[in-house]
């Protein structure tokens, strides 16, 4: 899993630098036949459903525990765009749940985040790759508050305007105090998982 997310977090890298490479090198007219084409919006909401696989390393008194487990995933995002490669995603709130949540509801977890996301060219009309990354803060709510840094990554297509599909990989880093114990433990919480989300706005 690590190998494949260092490759992954070299892809998005990679779609980073080329997008803002395209944007410095367009002329002002290309730029504006792309934002002509609206593709893109400028200023918008967005909404994404995903479906995965957790995997939890728990540090517990000394020893390391790992539970894998399947997640249902939801997100909604205001975004916008500096241009028709380069924006910004302002706000983001993720919940996230296991589909056994009764088992394991204590790994239900929302979280608020901040970010930047990127576009290639687009081709056959609106498709184009997308990307995104972003940091923020995580929390559950089981047997007192945990919270933590959160992270994410993102890659994908854009199949048109409003409509896209995506791999994601999330990381959120529990620092978790028990209270009847001597001890301060950390639980990381690793969520792979496939998006399908809607983008609207102007």
């Amino acid at each position: 899993m690590k190998k494949f997310f260092y490759l992954l977090a070299l892809i998005v890298i990679t779609l980073f630098l080329q997008s803002y490479a395209i944007a410095q090198s367009y002329p002002a007219t290309e730029q504006a036949s792309l934002k002509s084409k609206k593709c893109f919006p400028k200023t918008g909401m967005g909404f994404d459903l995903g479906v995965g696989e957790s995997a939890i390393g728990m540090h517990i008194g000394g020893h390391k525990y790992q539970l894998v487990y399947p997640v249902f995933a939801a997100g909604v995002r205001g975004m916008h765009y500096f241009n028709p490669y380069l924006g910004v995603d302002f706000i983001k709130i993720n919940f996230s749940s296991p589909f056994q949540a009764k088992t394991y509801i204590e790994f239900m977890n929302l979280q608020f985040m901040t970010g930047v996301r990127g576009n290639t060219p687009t081709f056959f009309k609106c498709m184009s790759g997308y990307s995104a990354v972003r940091l923020g803060y995580g929390a559950r709510f089981v047997n007192g508050v945990n919270h933590g840094i959160a992270f994410e990554t993102e890659i994908g297509l854009n199949l048109t305007r409003n409509v896209f599909v995506g791999f994601s990989y999330n990381l959120l880093s529990l620092f978790v105090n028990y209270p009847y114990g001597y001890y301060n433990d950390h639980v990381n919480l690793n969520t792979y998982a496939f998006r399908l989300g809607f983008n609207f706005g102007k």
